[in-house]
C-alpha cells in the first residue's frame, strides 16, 4: 500500500518541484524547502531537486550553498549546462572568483544549444560587464569578500 502511494507521488514529482519553485518566488521559503526536500526523498538519484535547491539558495543570495548543491549535479553530469551556468553566475558575485565565473558562463555559451540557458548566460554576462558593483575590490553582495 505504501509503495503504491510512493509510486503515485513519484509520477507527479515535477509537480512538487514546480510548486516549490513557485513558492520560492513568493518568498514562502519554508514551504518551498519542504516540497523540494520531498521530491529529493522520492527521487534521490535525480539531479532536478538539486537544481531546484541551487535556484532556491541563489534567490536567497546564499551563493556558497548554491555552489555546493550545484557541484553535486556536476559530479553526476559534468557538462550539465544549467548547473554550469548557475555556478558561473554564483562565482561572478565575488571579486576573487569573478574571472572564473565569467569563463564558465562563456564556456556554457559555446557548448549549449539550449535557448533558455543561452539567454541566462547572455543576461548574466551583460549584467557583470555593466554593473559597477562587480568592478569594486570589495563585493557589496558577499560580506567579507575582498580582492
Amino acid at each position: 500500500m505504501l509503495e503504491d502511494i510512493l509510486s503515485i507521488c513519484r509520477e507527479d514529482l515535477h509537480l512538487f518541484l514546480e510548486a516549490g519553485i513557485m513558492l520560492t518566488e513568493r518568498q514562502r521559503d519554508a514551504e518551498a524547502e519542504k516540497l523540494i526536500t520531498s521530491a529529493k526523498i522520492l527521487a534521490p538519484d535525480s539531479i532536478v531537486p538539486d537544481l531546484c535547491f541551487g535556484h532556491f539558495a541563489m534567490q536567497r543570495m546564499q551563493f556558497s550553498a548554491a555552489i555546493c548543491v550545484l557541484n553535486r549535479v556536476l559530479k553526476k553530469e559534468p557538462e550539465h549546462p544549467l548547473a554550469m551556468a548557475m555556478v558561473g553566475l554564483c562565482l561572478a558575485f565575488s571579486p576573487q572568483t569573478q574571472k572564473v565565473g565569467r569563463e564558465m558562463l562563456e564556456s556554457v555559451q559555446e557548448k549549449t544549444d539550449d535557448r533558455d540557458v543561452l539567454r541566462m548566460c547572455e543576461m548574466a554576462s551583460a549584467w557583470i560587464k555593466t554593473d559597477n558593483r562587480f568592478k569594486k575590490s570589495k563585493s557589496i553582495l558577499i560580506p567579507g569578500s575582498e580582492k
